[in-house]
């Protein structure tokens, strides 16, 4: 009887451990870079949110207890102001004490409207100063000074005293400052600098 040799063709064994290893590699670049993604996303939103929105979280020893940005903030700014209030953004931030046993009840309230340009952000800051010294808008003693080298207004009103103005550096801006129980010229200097 004659032997009959068959030789089988087919991927060598070398080859076939190639195959299984790449679906194997696959997912391995696939966990890490999930892995990866997790890490990054976690470390920029959880573990070191220094602004919100380009907004500062502390004002010296006051945190940052309130951001009312966007269509809200621009809401709220113009039914202060009892009119339509043109402002492309706006925000409204709110500092304080977040330890309930501080024995300080600071408080500073900062209006940011930004307007279409300069020439707007002059003309929002001539209405509101008119409507000041016609009377009748809560606010009294208006007066003019200067912080920081910026020209600044200053007025009694309720809840603390209202400082409003715009900055040399971002001049389609207008900044109000409201500031409560706190010594108003360390806490004013400062959010001049920052805003």
């Amino acid at each position: 009887m004659e032997e009959t040799s068959i030789k089988l063709t087919g991927p060598s064994a070398s080859s076939m451990k190639k195959k299984r290893h790449f679906p194997f590699l696959f997912q391995l670049i696939l966990v890490i870079a999930f892995l990866s993604f997790v890490y990054f996303s976690f470390g920029q939103n959880v573990l070191s949110p220094q602004k919100q929105s380009d907004v500062p979280v502390k004002l010296g020893r006051l945190e940052l207890v309130s951001n009312v940005q966007g269509k809200d903030a621009l809401a709220q700014v113009s039914r202060l102001h009892g009119t339509d209030i043109v402002l492309k953004e706006a925000n409204i931030l709110q500092y304080a004490h977040k330890d309930p046993y501080h024995n300080e009840n600071a408080k500073v309230t900062v209006w940011i409207g930004k307007a279409e340009n300069s020439s707007a952000a002059a003309d929002l800051m001539q209405r509101m100063t008119s409507g000041i010294v016609r009377g009748g808008s809560g606010f009294r003693n208006l007066q003019r000074m200067s912080v920081g080298g910026e020209e600044i207004l200053k007025v009694d009103g309720p809840g603390g005293n209202h400082y409003f103005y715009i900055p040399k550096n971002s001049q389609e801006k207008v900044i109000w400052l409201i500031i409560e129980n706190s010594s108003d010229s360390d806490v004013l200097e400062l959010a001049v600098k920052v805003f």
